[in-house]
């Protein structure tokens, strides 16, 4: 089988990926689903993802694995009237890691819902129905989003890290879980945890929507959304601001993983574009 021949192909760094996985507290059998997943991108020709996300630190792993379990929800749940049946599944964060930022390979791998989720589900109940088991046995789990959270917190409380993975080769610090060099903490603030949004003209998007879409996508992340409607309303709206709650401050950068902007494609059927939120005074003319 083909699933047999990728398994006995997995090396120390692989293995090590799981393992570290596991110990950042990434429950068993999501921790399968995730592997499947990245397993069948590579045999559909998305090259080394295993090695590569294994490259990566923590945060990074994280990241990728969130937006793997994301990808696996809208694939599990392809068929349900809510989701835009042409609804694109968007992996910014690890196109970054494994295609140096392109998504189209990415997203036209995963174009058909339906293959995509017959190829994991038959790498799921092969040769992974029984692995990974042994790691888990003892640890805490607990979901991806609180353990992406946890790693971008600022590590006063370092408690809190008892999950988080502590490899020397990928800490600079060693085994210290405080950056002697670091600034002091201070919450972000609404214009840090912003994005401005735009979208295609004539085409709006209503904040019901926009908020349904991104509590979707990532969980329940957003505080406010804004879309502004000029004093006439006339005219369409074709912008707007979403600000994400404190403890997602990290999400907006995350999106955008060093890109101007970002597209999220189909959202009910429309496009949306995310770029850096800018207060007014420094944003003329870019609105």
């Amino acid at each position: 089988m083909e699933s047999q021949y990728v398994f006995v192909q997995f090396y120390d760094t692989e293995k090590n990926l799981f393992k570290r996985m596991a110990k950042m507290g990434v429950d068993a059998e999501l921790l399968k689903k995730i592997v499947s997943f990245w397993l069948w991108l590579e045999s559909h020709g998305v090259k080394e993802i295993l090695k590569k996300i294994g490259f990566q630190d923590d945060k990074i792993v994280a990241l990728v694995s969130l937006e793997a379990e994301t990808a696996l929800t809208a694939l599990e749940n392809r068929n349900l009237p809510v989701l835009h049946s042409s609804s694109k599944i968007c992996l910014h964060v690890t196109s970054n890691v494994v295609s140096n930022g392109s998504l189209n390979h990415l997203e036209e791998i995963l174009e058909d819902k339906n293959k995509a989720w017959n190829g994991i589900s038959q790498l799921l109940n092969g040769v992974f129905r029984n692995i990974f088991d042994s790691e888990q046995r003892g640890r805490r789990t607990a979901k991806l989003g609180e353990i992406v959270q946890k790693l971008f917190q600022p590590n006063e409380n370092s408690d809190d890290l008892d999950n988080v993975s502590n490899d020397s080769e990928l800490n600079p610090l060693g085994s210290s879980r405080l950056n002697p060099l670091a600034k002091v903490w201070r919450p972000k603030s609404d214009e840090d945890r912003s994005l401005y949004i735009t979208f295609s003209h004539g085409f709006p998007l209503s904040p019901r929507q926009i908020h349904f879409y991104f509590t979707w996508l990532y969980g329940d992340c957003l505080e406010r959304v804004y879309v502004h409607h000029q004093r006439n309303m006339t005219a369409p709206p074709c912008f707007g601001r979403i600000v994400f709650k404190k403890g997602w401050w990290w999400l907006p950068e995350s999106i955008l993983m060093g890109q101007e902007q970002v597209r999220f494609h189909n959202v009910f059927g429309r496009s949306l574009w995310c770029k850096k939120f800018q207060p007014k005074n420094n944003r003329l003319g870019n609105a």
